[in-house]
């Protein structure tokens, strides 16, 4: 892909993954879902704020833009860290549950691997045994 492409469809994405956010927050009436989808947006808001103004409006008014792709790209990490902060306050997505399933799957097949370990163990001494 050219890199015109590229950032027509960054730019798509971006624009509708907004779009659908915004569309959440005035959907939902429960107030913890609003407030997960207050925390997404704002973290959408920040992170790509400052590429959009400094960058894309700049790009399609000019052709050229006004800084490297770098220093508008660091505003990206608020993105994970206000999804972090709605997994962390109010439960988006309900993580506490994926991870106690998780952490009982996990325990269950390293069991069952030692179990397994012990058995062939015990099968290969005896067939040592047997079969000289």
């Amino acid at each position: 892909m050219t890199i015109p492409i590229l950032n027509l469809c960054t730019a798509l994405f971006s624009i509708l993954s907004f779009i659908s956010i915004f569309h959440a927050f005035f959907v939902y009436r429960n107030p913890v879902e609003r407030e997960q989808m207050k925390w997404i947006a704002i973290g959408f808001l920040m992170g790509l704020a400052p590429w959009v103004f400094v960058n894309a409006i700049p790009l399609l008014i000019t052709g050229e833009r006004l800084v490297k792709d770098t220093i508008p790209t660091a505003f990206v990490v608020m993105l994970p860290l206000s999804m972090a902060f709605a997994i962390q306050k109010y439960r988006l997505m309900d993580v506490d549950d994926i991870f106690e399933g998780t952490f009982v799957y996990g325990i269950t097949v390293l069991l069952l691997g030692v179990a397994d370990l012990c058995l062939m163990g015990l099968w290969g001494s005896f067939w040592t045994r047997v079969l000289p």
